[in-house]
This record gives C-alpha cells, structure tokens and sequence, in this order.
C-alpha cells in the first residue's frame, strides 16, 4: 500500500510483522506518520519465495556481483536502499556475495550459515566460478581485479572507490546468492510525548496507546540505535501510562 516497487520481495523480518495494530487504529480513526518509511535488506539469502535469513555482518567483507560476473554498487555505500535499488536492476535481482575466509574466521554466524549451506566454497575464484550461475570468465575478472587492488595494499579499491576495510587475500572463498528482501518498516501511529496515540485532528484516541514498531517513530534505518532506543523508552512510558489509566 505504501511502498509497491517493494511488493512480492522475501522478508528477513518477523512473519507475524504484518501491520495488525497499525490496521485495527487506523478503523478507530488513528493518523499515521511516516508510512513511507521502510529498510529493503539487499544482502538476504533467500530460503523460500517468501522468507530468508540476513547476511548483513559481512558487509565490511563482500564484494557483490551479478549474474553476468560483474560488480554494480559500491558495497560500502551508507545506504542499505540504495543498494537494494541498484541490485533490484540486475538480471533476476539476486547477486552473489562473495567473501575470503577472513569473513568466515571472524564472523560466527557467518561460519554457522556456511555449515548450513547458505555459502558455496571453493579453494580458487576460477572453481567458485564454476560452481555458480554466472558469466565465468567475467566473474574470475571482476574478482581478481578487486583482490589485486587488496593484494596492491589499496586503501580503496579502483572500481567503485570502495573502502577496504578487510582485504580479501585469503583463500578459501566463498559466495552467497543474496536478494533484496523487506525487513523493518519505520511508519506507523502518530503519538505524543505520553505514548498516547492521536487522531487526523491531533486529539487523543482515550486509552490507546502506541510504541516501538507500531509507533511512527521517524528514527528510519537507525534501527540498531536510535530506534531500538525510542522503542524502549516509549514502550516503558506506554505501558506505564495504559496501567495508570485503568486505576
């Protein structure tokens, strides 16, 4: 309804996330704020058509690369839509993101999600090649163009001007099919300072009150920190408030 370029993507979300407590206000004549608002995950790897799980940690490590073997965005850019945008324009809108094994020494989960199969591994980037759907001869290019920019001890590499932050130097390698897929919305009821939700005129809705998620609470793709700080703060002071008006 608010955001349709997103529509029929995987979620790397909660599957109960779906607006219920947004929905039912809204029939009770809430305003909404910032509905707009949303975060497009691009480094999901899918497990069905409509979910998947998130390979955010490796940012710092991958290197992107699509179908006909070449690179397409800056992997380092700020902003996680502006990637999911550029890979929503490549052949199918997956890509491979591919790592060293310095992504898989430091990373954990990263090491669970390769046991799991989430990752194909190989000793070589011609053998990588080899074992996915991609344009080879370009995608063994394109990738050793970046590790000789990492071998060459570039603080940026020539391409993109990405920064590198981990260079990727050490064999084995290892890549994962990644699409853009939603995972958080940041709109949601409009509140006041007392987590009471308000109506189209900016009066208070009696006893309904609103936080975290089902709050418009503007924070955007802050989710880790400023959000996730309003989302408590809020929900202290909701619930606080929802208790003192029923006494």
């Amino acid at each position: 309804r608010y955001a349709p370029e997103w529509m029929n993507r995987p979620t790397t979300g909660a599957a109960s996330l779906t607006g219920d407590g947004v929905k039912m206000a809204q029939k009770l004549g809430a305003a909404t704020a910032s509905m707009e608002q949303i975060k497009v995950n691009y480094l999901c790897h899918p497990l069905t058509a409509k979910d998947g799980v998130s390979l955010t940690a490796i940012t710092p490590y991958t290197i992107l690369v699509n179908k006909d073997g070449k690179r397409f965005v800056d992997e380092n850019h700020a902003s996680i839509n502006f990637k999911s945008k550029a890979m929503m324009k490549q052949p199918e809108h997956i890509a491979y993101a591919v790592v060293d094994q310095t992504a898989m020494d430091n990373l954990k989960l990263m090491r669970n999600y390769a046991e799991a199969g989430y990752f194909v591994k190989a000793d070589s980037i011609p053998e990588l090649a080899k074992k996915l759907d991609v344009n080879q001869k370009q995608f063994i290019s394109t990738v050793d163009k970046y590790i000789a920019d990492c071998n060459a001890g570039l603080k940026n590499d020539k391409e993109f001007n990405r920064k590198i932050q981990y260079p990727m130097t050490k064999p084995p390698y290892y890549a994962a099919l990644v699409t853009p897929s939603m995972q958080s919305t940041y709109g949601g009821l409009k509140t006041n300072t007392k987590a009471e939700v308000l109506d189209h005129n900016g009066k208070v809705i009696p006893g309904l009150y609103a936080a975290g998620a089902a709050s418009g609470h503007e924070a955007y793709a802050n989710e880790v920190g400023f959000a996730a700080i309003i989302g408590l703060t809020y929900g202290k002071i909701a619930g606080e408030n929802a208790a003192a008006s029923l006494k």
